[in-house]
């Protein structure tokens, strides 16, 4: 794999040589930490999850209005489903915002640890679609991370690579291609322990 395809990963994933070097010691280098607390202030899951919230909330006040109405007659099923739905609703909210913030913790512990894990083996790729959006993985060493799509177009599948990620967020930071003699030694480690 060339210099280019590297390059790319890089552009890609928004690392450098020196973000690299840094990640091959186990560590954040400092244009890393920058990234990742403004990262964490403007995360985009946070504001999916507040906007999430936001939405199931004015749903939820239209029902509560609604049952409010219901209320000043006579007792019919419609009581019952407005309850129900607004219920539902609050909890759906309450788990938008809750998975929001559980990333950003997440985001603020991999700073505070300033650790970085370094992951090998062949990269697969993977995918989960549902009806109005598409998640895209790399898998790795039988675990898998979150990319963008563009990401996951720079890694070529069954070929074997050392990713760098965050333990707590399992953000991706870097990533390089293993050179072919270190791949077969590796090999022959895993083949030579079974």
């Amino acid at each position: 794999m060339g210099k280019e395809k590297q390059r790319s990963l890089g552009k890609m994933l928004s690392f450098t040589v020196d973000d690299l070097r840094h990640n091959h010691e186990g560590i954040l280098s400092e244009s890393q930490r920058r990234r990742l607390r403004v990262r964490q202030f403007w995360h985009e899951d946070v504001f999916a999850g507040v906007g999430w919230a936001v939405m199931c909330l004015l749903v939820m006040a239209t029902m509560v209005s609604s049952l409010l109405k219901e209320l000043s007659r006579p007792f019919d099923w419609g009581i019952l489903l407005t309850v129900w739905l607004v219920v539902f609703t609050g909890f759906v909210a309450w788990l938008g915002v809750w998975l929001a913030w559980k990333h950003a913790i997440g985001v603020h512990r991999d700073l505070r640890e300033g650790k970085v894990v370094r992951i090998s083996g062949k990269v697969a790729h993977r995918h989960n679609q549902f009806r109005y959006a598409v998640f895209y993985y790399i898998a790795i060493a039988n675990q898998r991370f979150e990319v963008t799509q563009k990401q996951l177009a720079q890694f070529v599948p069954d070929k074997p690579y050392h990713v760098y990620v965050l333990p707590n967020s399992r953000l991706v930071l870097s990533a390089e291609p293993i050179p072919e003699h270190e791949a077969e030694a590796m090999l022959e480690r895993v083949t030579s322990q079974t």
